[in-house]
């Protein structure tokens, strides 16, 4: 199982003051911790017009991290890859791939929120369609043609789902199917599906997860209701929260590489809005030292076709 520490949002929680560049500068200091407590990987995410200053950059932000770190995969989970031109993100994605040096995963979804495309004059209709033409431009000018510069090696390109055609289409196109926030029966037939489609696809997954000794719920409960109501799911904790102590943490991130069939990719997502940074800090070092042990002692690394230890298709 390969770990990831996520999201990277910069959002501004409740009762946070600060200005905006002291939480884009946050992001990169937190990748960097990420790095030295052992994650795999750190994971971004796009989103417009949120009034708490959701980041709409994400490439950019993949960049700065590149310059602060140097082993960490970084991830996007996920670019609206509709709300982009394809060959000026081939071009992007491509800079930050080689900045990087090759520790870039491109994960794209097709976008939900309307506004954002009303927003930035983009046709909300068709966007399933024009997704896969994206892909298909991704690793044309990856590979061929007068397209600059050229990545070495071309990112993986991972796709975000929930519905049984929208997995299907993720697989069937992409290096690697993302899910997100799925119970463990609800992930274990997304699995199914995206299988069915293409057996050696990697599959990944971001859930809400929290580690700590005795009572997690009243440094949570605030913060992850705030970030899930962003994204209008009800208050309160969610059900596919992952949280309890770190052998329970460990043992519930188990049963998802079991659903998985094999090899997953799992993303701890606890970086939420409004959560206390000395409570956050202390999670990161809980979850690294007592959590990422157990975890990779009972299973095996994310290897082959979809990760950053090969090339894409």
């Amino acid at each position: 199982m390969r770990v990831g520490f996520g999201s990277l949002t910069c959002q501004r929680g409740p009762g946070d003051a600060r200005p905006d560049g002291e939480r884009y500068r946050e992001s990169l200091v937190l990748a960097a911790d990420a790095e030295r407590l052992g994650f795999d990987s750190v994971w971004l995410s796009e989103h417009h017009f949120f009034a708490d200053g959701y980041t709409p950059s994400v490439l950019v932000q993949a960049a700065a991290i590149a310059a602060r770190t140097t082993s960490i995969t970084i991830g996007t989970g996920v670019l609206l890859a509709p709300l982009h031109n394809p060959v000026r993100l081939a071009e992007d994605a491509a800079t930050v791939q080689l900045l990087a040096q090759g520790r870039l995963i491109l994960g794209i979804g097709q976008g939900w929120r309307q506004p954002e495309f009303d927003g930035l004059g983009v046709p909300y209709a068709g966007r399933h369609s024009r997704l896969a033409q994206i892909v298909g431009v991704l690793r044309a000018a990856w590979s061929e043609g007068q397209v600059t510069p050229k990545p070495e090696p071309s990112p993986a390109i991972w796709i975000g789902g929930m519905s049984e055609p929208a997995v299907r289409r993720a697989a069937r196109l992409g290096d690697g199917y993302l899910a997100s926030w799925s119970s463990l029966e609800e992930f274990r037939e997304r699995v199914r599906w995206a299988r069915a489609e293409s057996p050696d696809v990697a599959v990944a997954i971001v859930l809400p997860t929290f580690a700590w000794d005795g009572d997690y719920r009243r440094h949570i409960e605030a913060p992850l209701s705030y970030y899930a109501h962003c994204f209008g799911r009800a208050s309160g904790l969610p059900e596919t929260l992952v949280a309890g102590s770190p052998d329970e943490v460990a043992e519930q991130m188990l049963a998802y590489e079991r659903a998985a069939g094999g090899a997953l990719s799992y993303t701890a997502e606890f970086c939420w809005p409004g959560l206390d940074r000395g409570v956050l800090a202390e999670a990161m070092t809980i979850f690294a030292e007592r959590v990422l042990p157990l975890v990779r002692r009972h299973t095996s690394t994310v290897r082959g076709r979809g990760t950053n230890d090969a090339s894409s298709r």
